[in-house]
């Protein structure tokens, strides 16, 4: 439960953090600790609702799934003309396959390595 949000939103994967105040304590989405409502000052994504500690902002690693999925047509159509000589299809599949853009490149690095043996 929020008792209250202020001050500024920052980015960091898309999300948009804010600074709110706790009722209860809360897991940190980033770390094991856990935030402790009204002693400590967590941030929480105005999208997604994730919720972090302040001193874990610059350690976030997972974009914000609901700003991935809102853009998805100009991340898929990205990835498409970064990955040309892999199947549209393909591009496609895995993009679906994953909310995780790093997941995502990855499995499509390992797919344009696998064309490249191939072709040897």
């Amino acid at each position: 439960m929020v008792v209250g949000a202020e001050q500024t939103t920052s980015q960091g994967h898309h999300h948009r953090f804010e600074s709110v105040t706790l009722a209860s304590v809360t897991k940190c989405a980033q770390c094991p600790w856990p935030i402790l409502g009204l002693v400590s000052t967590p941030n929480r994504c105005a999208e997604c609702q994730l919720v972090i500690h302040r001193d874990c902002l610059p350690n976030v690693t997972a974009e914000c799934p609901v700003w991935f999925r809102a853009n998805a047509k100009m991340q898929l159509e990205k990835l498409k003309s970064l990955f040309p000589t892999l199947d549209p299809f393909l591009v496609e599949e895995i993009f679906e396959w994953s909310d995780n853009m790093e997941v995502i490149v990855n499995k499509l690095l390992q797919e344009e390595r696998k064309k490249a043996e191939a072709l040897k």
